[in-house]
C-alpha cells in the first residue's frame, strides 16, 4: 500500500501453475484494475467510496479463534450470505495490524446443503513498506477486456478454447459485475472533508 492509498496485490500462481496477475486499487481514480500479462489484458472496475476508504486499523468483531500467519496475529471471522437458494460461506483470517487484510480467505457455495464449489485464497509472502511504483503501472499495448474475454483469450493462448465454459451462469455473472460498475469510472469523487 502506497502512502497515497494505492494498493497492489500480486498473484503469482493459481493451482501451483504460473499466473502472474496484479490487482491495483487506486482511490484517486476510484478503480480496481486487474492486469493479466498472459492475455495482455486489463479489466477495470469502478469502485464506490466505501470500497476504497480503508481504516488505518480495524476491529475484529466476534473472532472464533486466532493464530499466527506470516508473523502476524490473525483472527478467524465467518460470514454466511444467503442469495436465493444458495448460501455463500466466507471464512477469513484477518490481521488487525495490517488494517484487517485477510491473509487467508475460503469461500464455499452451498445449494440445498450440497457443496457446489469452493476456493481458498492465501497470501504466502508479504512484504511491508512502500511498494515499487512499477507494480502500479499498466504495460503499454494491453487491451481492456471484460472477465470472460480474458478467460477466453487465456484458453485460446493455451490451445484449449472452450466456448461452452463461457456459458455458465457463474462465468456470465463476472461480466455482469464488470459492466454494472463501468458507470462508476470517471465519476467525480465526493470529498469527505
Amino acid at each position: 500500500m502506497k502512502s497515497d492509498g494505492r494498493g497492489v496485490r500480486s498473484q503469482e500462481t493459481v493451482n501451483d501453475r504460473p499466473a502472474p496477475i496484479r490487482i491495483v486499487v487506486n482511490p484517486s481514480t476510484m478503480s480496481r484494475i486487474t492486469i493479466d500479462p498472459m492475455s495482455e489484458s486489463t479489466t477495470t472496475y469502478g469502485l464506490r467510496p466505501d470500497e476504497v476508504q480503508k481504516p488505518a486499523t480495524c476491529e475484529v468483531k466476534s473472532p472464533t479463534e486466532s493464530a499466527t500467519m506470516l508473523g502476524f496475529r490473525v483472527f478467524r471471522t465467518e460470514e454466511h450470505i444467503q442469495a436465493g437458494p444458495r448460501t455463500y460461506n466466507v471464512e477469513k483470517w484477518v490481521a488487525p495490524l495490517l488494517a484487517c487484510l485477510p491473509l487467508k480467505t475460503s469461500y464455499q457455495v452451498m445449494e440445498s446443503r450440497t457443496l457446489k464449489g469452493s476456493t481458498t485464497d492465501e497470501i504466502v509472502a508479504l512484504k511491508t513498506g512502500d511498494p515499487d511504483e512499477t507494480l502500479f503501472a499498466v504495460p503499454n499495448g494491453y487491451t481492456e477486456r471484460p472477465p470472460l474475454a480474458v478467460i477466453a483469450e487465456r484458453l485460446r493462448l493455451l490451445g484449449k478454447p472452450c466456448p461452452e465454459c463461457m456459458k455458465s451462469a457463474g462465468q456470465q455473472s463476472r461480466d455482469r459485475a464488470y459492466y454494472s460498475r463501468r458507470h462508476l469510472l470517471n465519476t467525480p469523487r465526493q470529498s469527505t472533508d
